[in-house]
């Protein structure tokens, strides 16, 4: 559990409590009320630490990075984000994936995969079809035991793609 550094973290509350002059009794309940609700938001948020993990971008093994590039982009619908020659990094809505050059590379022996959610895997499997890419033989469009529908496919360098989307 997050402490913070002061064992007294309301003393920074932002709420003068001096200034605070009520006219009645209910406006005092009421001023009050809101006082004791800043205080509590300023301790709760004194022990909440920041989020330190924000994305996950998978880095997948690539023989050419002309075919890669060629792949993703005019196949699957990606932009080029970045190109070093031998590093490429592509994107897709919110997807980010970064592809390192490895030229001795053995597609058949490649155990490189990742898995992207979809929130519409019917469109996404039409629209793949409809661009002529293919449908791993072992994996087409299907509803699986584990409560999601998916399709695979495998890139040039046998990277395994699995789509899928919670039924």
């Amino acid at each position: 559990m997050y402490l913070p550094k002061t064992p007294r973290p309301w003393k920074n509350v932002p709420v003068r409590i001096a200034t605070v002059l009520p006219a009645t009794v209910k406006t005092a309940k009421k001023t009050t009320a809101l006082v004791l609700s800043a205080i509590v938001r300023n301790v709760i948020a004194a022990r909440t630490p920041p989020s330190m993990l924000t994305a996950v971008n998978p880095k997948l093994p690539m023989r050419k990075a002309a075919i890669t590039k060629q792949y993703y982009i005019e196949q699957l619908g990606f932009s080029l984000l970045s190109d070093y020659g031998n590093y490429l990094i592509v994107g897709k809505d919110k997807v980010e994936i970064h592809f390192f050059e490895f030229k001795e590379l053995n597609p058949h022996e490649n155990y490189g995969q990742i898995y992207l959610r979809t929130d519409d895997i019917d469109g996404l499997y039409r629209s793949i079809l409809d661009r002529g890419v293919p449908i791993h033989p072992n994996a087409p469009l299907q509803t699986k035991p584990w409560g999601q529908r998916e399709f695979a496919l495998l890139d040039p360098d046998h990277n395994l793609l699995t789509f899928g989307q919670t039924v």
